[in-house]
């Protein structure tokens, strides 16, 4: 009975306890369910909320967008006020001219450009008398950057005399540093702002420096011809024909034309000095061709002059094919480089046909023991020919 009594003290401690627990895990159930309930109220809340703010979101979104609509057409319609406004200042410049201030001129100019290209996008009614003002202002200083770019190309563009630098081994003459700044300037103005009056200037170029080389030249060619013709009846003699001071001439002034037309002109200052070189081309052919004719007319005497042509021509062909292996400064070339030397084919055949047919005809050797005059004739031929 003793032993039995702490066990039911425990019993019942254990049930207290039991009875504690349970009534924790009711008020624990409970208190679970109000939370339950409390985040289930408030995803409501917040799903409501969401449904409130979206097109709140929504419109102010495109609030925002309609505002930057509007501040990007305010600054478009401000800039172009600026376009309009521009009208009175190119006026004032481009009536004074580009010899005052090219820098400016050139400025104001291409703003013209700008602005007639900007009003012609934006179809503005109201622009159309703006747009028509602009093209006059623009033609009109395009037109007076023309005259000043021929004015300063033509008073450094007088022919020259060509032995002055030729015999004292003298560069031929580049433009003055002054109108060659601004022919530089008024090409890349146009380079950058309108290609088709580019393609203006570059003509008149090519005409003015054309004119310039050939008259230079003109007398060199005739001095060729007169020193082949007024000749005495004798064996040419090497370089005793104005042909090789006429070549060095040429290649002088190529050299200085191209430089010149690389400073103007950098992006085909090829194309260009081909084309102002061709009629000077032209000529220095002609008189090649002249002289063959004169060639195959005194074969015996002045069969060498061919060979002496072939290597000067050569000389030219090379410098004009480092700006271009083709077209037609680079045909006439090869042309003349084919005739000449179908003459100078022929002129060797014919003297060794001749000095077949003398060794043929003679009967005996000197008996003297002398050198033959047909022997000193043929190395006094050769030694001309590969002298």
């Amino acid at each position: 009975m003793l032993s039995s009594l702490p066990i039911s003290t425990d019993i019942d401690e254990d049930k207290a306890d039991l009875g504690v627990l349970d009534e924790i895990l009711k008020k624990t159930s409970e208190l679970t369910n109000k939370i339950s309930s409390i985040l289930t109220q408030l995803n409501h809340r917040l799903e409501k909320v969401e449904n409130t703010i979206k097109p709140i979101y929504k419109t102010t979104s495109l609030l925002k967008k309609e505002s930057e609509n509007i501040r990007g057409t305010i600054i478009a319609v401000e800039r172009t006020r600026q376009y309009f406004n521009i009208v009175p200042e190119a006026e004032d410049v481009i009536k004074k001219g580009p010899e005052g201030d090219l820098t400016l001129f050139l400025d104001t100019l291409k703003k013209t450009n700008n602005s007639l290209n900007i009003l012609r996008s934006s179809n503005f009614r109201s622009s159309e008398k703006s747009i028509l003002r602009l093209t006059q202002l623009w033609k009109g200083g395009c037109l007076q950057l023309y005259e000043l770019f021929k004015n300063s190309l033509l008073d450094f563009s007088i022919p020259v005399e060509p032995l002055y630098y030729t015999t004292k081994n003298l560069e031929f003459p580049l433009l003055p540093e002054l109108p060659c700044s601004i022919l530089i300037s008024i090409s890349s103005f146009f380079y950058s702002t309108c290609l088709d009056s580019l393609r203006e200037i570059e003509k008149n170029y090519c005409d003015t420096r054309s004119g310039y080389t050939s008259e230079s030249l003109k007398l060199l060619s005739k001095a060729s011809l007169s020193t082949a013709v007024k000749r005495e009846i004798k064996m040419y003699e090497k370089s005793s024909n104005g042909f090789v001071v006429y070549t060095q001439a040429l290649l002088g002034m190529l050299k200085a034309e191209s430089m010149i037309a690389q400073n103007i002109f950098p992006e085909n200052y090829g194309d260009i000095l081909l084309t102002l070189i061709y009629p000077t081309i032209i000529t220095y052919c002609d008189t090649i061709q002249k002289l063959d004719h004169h060639i195959h007319q005194n074969i015996v005497t002045d069969f060498t002059l061919s060979y002496e042509i072939i290597e000067e021509l050569s000389k030219i062909i090379t410098v004009i094919e480092l700006h271009g292996n083709g077209g037609p400064t680079v045909n006439e070339l090869h042309k003349s480089m084919e005739i000449i030397g179908k003459t100078g084919t022929f002129a060797l055949n014919d003297m060794l046909e001749r000095i077949r047919k003398r060794c043929s005809a003679m009967t005996s050797i000197s008996a003297d023991g002398n050198v033959s005059e047909i022997t000193t004739e043929v190395i006094f031929n050769f030694f001309t020919l590969y002298s």
